[in-house]
């Protein structure tokens, strides 16, 4: 009976079986059992059926691999495939070409194995060779001497002579039927591009900035893009075209072109042309496509993808709060190097309209510590100031000012006024590093004149106009002052 399900069974089609040699569908497909598969028309495969297929590589493997995702569907399909124990599908996409599939429907443990081991070539020397010897010469003795063996043993020796006969055919029946496959060619030409990646990225004064992701209406923008196309092999990238006609009216297949590009720390592959956008847009989300064709002529429209719109109605781009604070063991009201001021806007500010090329990192600068000077030695005194300037201590940054209303942080009192007290021009630079809302400046080294020990204030923070948020909208010049109260600065 064994022999039959084995050698026989799989020749009818109704059913055929494959051995499992890898581990890469255990544990419901262990290492030595047996998938019993059963036909299926390629139609009726979905996402979760486990079939039998040869891969579309050189080498063209038989794999038995779940269905993880259905990329076309039809009489013949194109899938991507995963073994259970895998932890990424298969590095290939497959159309199942043949006239029928087969699907797993049980699976026998340890039954390859034993198998295995009756197909080995011990097993098959002994069931080919030595059985069959020794059986004939019991027969030959049964007819030579009759009287040696009764009629019923005589009977059972020629079975035993048969069955071991037809034992190398059975196996050989389960040899081909081990290889059960669905014809799979590789989906070079069947699958469009996928789009991994893409955003909208404001320009100022005709330049890309950093932050992106926010537009404001009237403003101009790229939309930046990553498509893939993939296949054995794949065929590549044709066109790419977005759908921005509710951002810009009529621009619903504007093309990017491919390149390199970079927007917000993230490398893109393709970007479109500069587009303006409406210049009456309600703020909020606005969606947009992007379809992408490869060579083949295999095309794919994507969605989901919006954009904010902010035109600084709703909450106008402000300075928010400025504040001090003294390092660890550092002397309350002197300013040294270690301490830290902090600017905080009530949006985010797209850190090139700091500095030009800034990123966000963490970069040097130098902090300046402004004497307002005396008529006299401390009559007629004007407060201190702090103003942040670049790396080479030659231009100041659009921060503005920061008035500290006390005169007796810098410059000792003296008449007239004394010269800057620097930070970070010499020695350790000074740091300025963004976090959301805010920008903390840390001070460094500090060089010229000396660091008075200041009286309690409450600080206020005149800005620059000339810094602007994500969307590109700039700064209002309306004035901060230092929450939380009068205290000793630095």
């Amino acid at each position: 009976m064994v022999l039959v399900v084995v050698g026989v069974g799989p020749l009818t089609g109704a059913y055929r079986l494959a051995t499992v040699l890898s581990g890469s569908m255990a544990p419901g497909m262990p290492v030595g059992s047996v998938a019993v598969l059963a036909p299926e028309d390629p139609a009726d495969v979905y996402v979760g059926d486990v079939i039998t297929f040869q891969a579309p590589t050189p080498d063209h493997p038989v794999v038995t691999h779940r269905v993880v995702e259905i990329l076309e569907g039809g009489h013949h399909p194109v899938l991507r495939t995963k073994g259970d124990a895998n932890r990424s599908p298969d590095p290939w996409t497959a159309r199942l070409a043949g006239g029928r599939a087969w699907r797993r429907v049980a699976v026998i443990p340890y039954a390859g194995t034993a198998i295995r081991i009756l197909r080995s070539e011990a097993v098959h020397h002994v069931t080919v060779q030595v059985i069959p010897a020794v059986l004939l010469a019991a027969m030959l003795l049964a007819i030579w001497w009759p009287g040696r063996l009764s009629k019923r043993q005589a009977v059972a020796v020629l079975a035993i002579v048969g069955l071991v006969a037809a034992t190398p055919s059975a196996l050989a029946g389960f040899s081909s039927t081990a290889s059960a496959m669905n014809t799979v060619a590789s989906a070079s030409d069947y699958v469009a591009p996928t789009v991994g990646a893409t955003v909208i990225g404001k320009l100022y004064n005709s330049s890309a900035q950093y932050l992106a992701g926010t537009i404001r209406q009237g403003g101009t923008y790229y939309v930046y893009g990553n498509v893939t196309d993939s296949g054995n092999p794949a065929t590549g990238v044709s066109t790419v075209t977005a759908d921005v006609s509710a951002v810009t009216s009529g621009s619903t297949a504007v093309t990017l072109t491919a390149g390199s590009y970079s927007v917000n720390g993230v490398s893109y592959g393709y970007r479109t042309g500069s587009l303006t956008a409406n210049g009456s847009l309600s703020e909020g989300a606005k969606s947009y496509t992007i379809t992408s064709t490869d060579a083949g002529g295999h095309s794919r429209t994507q969605s989901g993808y919006t954009v904010t719109i902010d035109n600084n109605s709703a909450t106008a781009f402000a300075a928010s709060d400025v504040q001090t604070a003294n390092h660890a063991g550092g002397t309350a009201g002197t300013a040294e190097q270690g301490d830290t001021i902090t600017f905080t806007f009530n949006k985010q500010v797209d850190p090139q309209s700091i500095l030009s090329g800034w990123s966000g990192a963490s970069t040097s600068v130098v902090v300046r510590l402004q004497d307002g000077g005396c008529v006299l030695l401390n009559i007629g005194c004007s407060e201190d100031t702090v103003q942040i300037y670049n790396s080479t201590n030659t231009v100041a940054l659009p921060f503005g000012t920061v008035h500290l209303n006390a005169t007796n942080y810098t410059g000792g009192g003296l008449a007239g006024t004394q010269p800057d007290t620097l930070f970070g021009a010499s020695g350790t630079a000074s740091t300025m590093v963004p976090s959301g809302s805010t920008i903390t400046i840390t001070l460094g080294t500090r060089s010229g004149s000396g660091a008075d020990n200041g009286s309690s204030t409450t600080m206020t923070w005149n800005p620059s106009t000339s810094p602007y948020d994500a969307a590109g909208n700039q700064m209002s010049s309306s004035s901060a002052s230092e929450s939380g109260g009068g205290n000793k600065e630095f």
